[in-house]
């Protein structure tokens, strides 16, 4: 991952919500955007309604950003203490909780809430699932080699709580994002907000 592409996750980090915090990677949580088969007829869903959801996040990161070092020391140093300052406030950014409103389809429910597109050296898992409970695991290789878990449940059709742990690493450089999810329904009707979107509150 180079030094720029850290910086574009760092200012994605400030958009989590559902489908980021199951689909980007690196900084800031964009998770693993990774391709599994979608769930053939017979297999058991998450029972949540479609619609207008609520998403709040709490994300907790640790360690270095899996960047070469190399890649670091091709920054003088006035930009590389420009560029960790930059990072440092993205990390602190990340530990408040980010709220949004997303628009959640039937098909990304029954999916498993696989809610971004196919990244070829990506894959991902479903480890369990039931009405009220899902475990996946997803993991990239490449020059950042990316695993993450996550575990939702649904006490309701209207409520879902999530945890995802993941860790990106690069070398002997290992960062480790930790976050709590928190979904509440809001109706069925999205509005002018598009599925695939997410919209700031």
């Amino acid at each position: 991952m180079s030094v720029h592409a850290s910086a574009a996750h760092a200012r994605a980090g400030r958009r989590v919500g559902l489908r980021l915090a199951l689909g980007a990677g690196a900084f800031g949580l964009g998770l693993l955007v990774c391709h599994g088969g979608p769930a053939t007829a017979g297999e058991i869903s998450l029972d949540i309604k479609p619609g207008l959801w609520k998403v709040t996040t709490t994300n907790r990161m640790s360690g270095p950003l899996p960047i070469p070092e190399a890649d670091l020391a091709r920054l003088s140093p006035a930009q590389r203490a420009k560029f960790e300052a930059a990072m440092k406030a993205a990390a602190a950014n990340m530990g408040m909780p980010h709220v949004f409103e997303e628009c959640l389809t039937a098909k990304e429910i029954a999916d498993g809430l696989k809610l971004n597109a196919a990244e070829p050296s990506c894959h991902r898992t479903i480890l369990s699932r039931s009405p009220t409970r899902l475990r996946i695991h997803e993991s990239c290789t490449g020059s950042t080699v990316r695993e993450m878990d996550g575990t939702f449940e649904a006490p309701d059709p209207s409520t879902l709580h999530g945890t995802l742990r993941m860790v990106a690493s690069q070398g002997a450089r290992a960062m480790k994002v930790n976050s709590v999810v928190q979904g509440q329904r809001l109706g069925a009707d999205c509005g002018n907000l598009p599925p695939g979107q997410i919209r700031n509150e």
